[in-house]
């Protein structure tokens, strides 16, 4: 028997948990909340999705006409579609209400790791270990167009807040920007040392986030498709963030374990804190993009 666990928002701060959700077979892979957060959907590679009301945490219904281990779920901006991408290279449409499943779109030739509405709910991106993305017309049923560009496996797209813009993370460990309406790549964000496992915009979509399994997150300015900062932790408090040009700031006890190179020589932190710690400099680089967008849109 797997667990789904629940978290109060105050987790963040306390790690309290409100409730095991039980009754998948095997690893539960991918969850998602419909926008009011009244919904759970989980997908596992029991072949099964579940759908679960998050006040009583009772189980709604179980989804079962599924063909293969489930990586990824979304649900559409309304909550009434559910889309699943699984090991076996279908991708499907549930309806909610019914428990029914809509349609099954063919075309990835591999895995599908991640699936992804739009804003306004009419495009399904799809991101596979095929190493393309596709766009799907869900009102019609059938594929948009393929997004090639990566080089090795998809495992995470997004669409920007207004739909404008897709963001993938790759195998290849490169983050690349799409603009939907013209199906082309904008840019390669390139910085990550390894697979770029999950990718996010910031709710103004000026700001995009990437994780990877080189055990950092990274920030970068979507505008200017420049890199912000990095994060890197080793837990228990223990953490670092560091912009391109060696600003950083970290905890107390992170200081021992940060080091600066010069060639094949290198220094410990401490020499250069007076120079390059700077951690309010970091907050102000984000602020400046906010502040520009807050401008962008009173102009607007």
């Amino acid at each position: 028997m797997y667990l789904l666990l629940l978290f109060r928002s105050k987790s963040i701060d306390s790690g309290e948990e409100i409730d095991s959700l039980r009754g998948h077979t095997d690893y539960v892979w991918s969850i998602d909340f419909n926008l009011d957060g009244t919904i759970l959907a989980s997908g596992s590679w029991d072949n099964t999705i579940k759908i679960w009301r998050v006040e009583n945490r009772k189980e709604l219904t179980t989804l079962k006409d599924c063909s293969d281990y489930i990586c990824s779920i979304n649900f559409n901006p309304d909550g009434t579609l559910l889309a699943s991408g699984s090991w076996g290279n279908i991708l499907k449409i549930w309806g909610i209400n019914s428990g029914e499943e809509i349609a099954t779109l063919e075309g990835h030739r591999c895995t599908i790791h991640s699936v992804s509405f739009s804003p306004d709910g009419k495009v399904l991106a799809s991101g596979s270990r095929d190493n393309t993305i596709k766009l799907w017309d869900v009102g019609l049923k059938k594929e948009i167009t393929t997004l090639k560009g990566h080089k090795s496996s998809v495992f995470s797209v997004c669409f920007s807040p207004i739909g404008a813009k897709i963001a993938s993370g790759s195998k290849d460990n490169t983050v690349k920007l799409w603009e939907v309406g013209r199906r082309k790549e904008i840019f390669t964000l390139k910085a990550h040392l390894s697979y770029v496992y999950s990718t996010t915009f910031s709710p103004d979509g000026k700001i995009l986030a990437s994780g990877s399994r080189d055990n950092t997150i990274k920030l970068w300015d979507v505008e200017y498709s420049e890199l912000i900062y990095t994060l890197f932790s080793w837990g228990n408090g223990c953490w670092v963030t560091y912009t391109p040009d060696n600003i950083f700031g970290a905890s107390e006890s992170a200081m021992n374990y940060i080091w600066f190179a010069d060639g094949l020589v290198t220094y410990p932190a401490f020499e250069f804190k007076d120079r390059f710690y700077h951690p309010e400099k970091i907050r102000d680089r984000i602020n400046q993009i906010w502040t520009k967008s807050k401008k962008q849109k009173s102009i607007l």
